[in-house]
């Protein structure tokens, strides 16, 4: 070892005082390459950061912009632009939209604050980078979910919420309990692949099985796109466990753009949804056939049962995009009245539906009233201008009364006495209805 002598003055004595020097601590090869490897991880992780930023932007804008679209389609549609009406979704799926706009915003927010603020704490939690996995997928759980539901309803919509929220916290919460209880890594990653192995057998199951929703083209792709995603997750998951941080970055970043597009399979798919809830797909005349050959079954299910009634009336249906519903003017046990605009000039009266579920019955009974209203075409009838299909409700519109019975009889007596011929008049019309 070798030794520095150095000269030092004590109370005005100059003295030779021979200096050992510190020993450095010397590190390991595998110690050193964990520093490397951490520091790598750090610095992408801030890459990563920034394209998060950026992409959870791109999906919050891409969402936005598909609800203004939607709003500016439908103004169009109302107006009697027929190709804006077969652009226009259902009202009911704008709710949706909202919500994958809420959930991109929220990372998107976080994202850009840390960034900004350089705050990569997290990086260290293994349920955080299981938590930004899931922030992907809660977009694709939450589309799956309300398909499968039986309407398309404001509940609907919240069971589907809860069933998406439900699969996204469950392996962030694992993942968390695995690493707080000191489990071996092979265990943690074994339990991962394990549920993510079955999503990917759902959505393979239903890519070779789709649900009697939107169409069989969107509905494939949507799941071709989630396998991708999941295949891409898996492999970078594996990597990542092999200390194969290069690769596994790599991968990460696909997987952070191939997600990105997700809002746009989303909106191919409820597009598709509409149009099957319009009953224009291919499968409405094989779904009347169905119900022809099956008069005594109990129930038919929704999109069943709403095709039958539209190929019995195809004639008297109203588009939703034409039809605006305003202010209720009236209640009753199985239905409410509504003032609406049709075609954007002529002012209606819609009786909405709204049934938990379409049944045998109800078909039946909508359309004896259908068919009834159609038939009665009389001046000193109300005029029956269709039938209007708007999951989770069905419309039919009707001419719209200046005052009701009601208002005739609350009506202040006048002074004078009203002639006879008005009254006769009045008989007479009634005698003709």
């Amino acid at each position: 070892m070798n030794t520095t002598t150095s000269t030092t003055t004590i109370n005005g004595t100059v003295t030779n005082v021979t200096v050992l020097p510190v020993a450095k601590p010397t590190l390991s090869p595998q110690q050193q390459f964990a520093i490397q490897q951490n520091i790598f991880l750090y610095e992408q992780y801030q890459i990563l950061q920034i394209v998060y930023s950026l992409t959870y932007a791109f999906m919050f804008f891409l969402t936005m912009a598909l609800i203004i679209y939607l709003r500016r389609s439908r103004t169009s549609a109302f107006k009697g632009d027929v190709i804006a009406a077969n652009k226009v979704i259902l009202p009911s799926f704008e709710p949706l939209f909202w919500v994958i706009a809420c959930s991109t915003g929220i990372y998107t927010t976080y994202f850009f604050v840390a960034t900004i603020l350089g705050y990569t704490k997290p990086i260290t939690n293994r349920w955080f980078g299981e938590l930004l996995v899931q922030g992907r997928q809660f977009i694709l759980y939450l589309i799956v979910a309300f398909l499968l539901q039986r309407s398309v309803s404001r509940p609907a919509l919240v069971r589907s919420v809860l069933i998406a929220l439900v699969m996204a916290v469950v392996p962030v919460i694992v993942v968390h309990l695995l690493d707080v209880t000191s489990q071996d890594q092979l265990l943690q990653f074994v339990v991962v692949a394990t549920y993510r192995t079955i999503l990917m057998g759902g959505f393979a199951y239903l890519f070779f099985r789709p649900m009697p929703r939107a169409s069989v083209r969107t509905q494939q792709e949507l799941c071709l796109f989630s396998l991708i995603y999941y295949v891409i997750v898996y492999v970078y998951t594996f990597c990542f466990y092999e200390k194969d941080y290069q690769n596994g970055m790599m991968l990460v970043f696909c997987a952070v753009v191939w997600a990105t597009f997700g809002p746009f399979f989303v909106w191919r798919l409820l597009k598709a949804d509409t149009q099957h809830w319009r009953g224009l797909s291919d499968r409405a005349c094989d779904f009347q056939q169905l119900f022809r050959e099956n008069q005594g079954m109990q129930e038919i299910v929704s999109a069943q049962g709403l095709h039958v009634m539209l190929e019995m009336h195809r004639k008297d249906v109203v588009d939703f995009s034409h039809l605006d519903i305003q202010r209720q003017m009236a209640s009753g046990a199985s239905a409410n009245v509504y003032r609406g605009v049709l075609h954007s000039t002529k002012q209606v009266a819609v009786k909405v539906y709204s049934p938990s579920e379409i049944s045998e019955s109800t078909i039946l009974e909508f359309s004896q009233e259908a068919a009834l209203c159609t038939a009665l075409k009389h001046p000193n009838i109300v005029l029956f201008h269709g039938m209007c299909i708007c999951p989770p409700s069905i419309c039919l519109i009707y001419e719209l009364c200046r005052g009701s019975l009601e208002d005739a009889l609350r009506k202040s007596r006048a002074d004078h006495m009203e002639p006879l011929w008005p009254k006769l008049c009045y008989m007479l019309d009634a005698a003709r209805a």
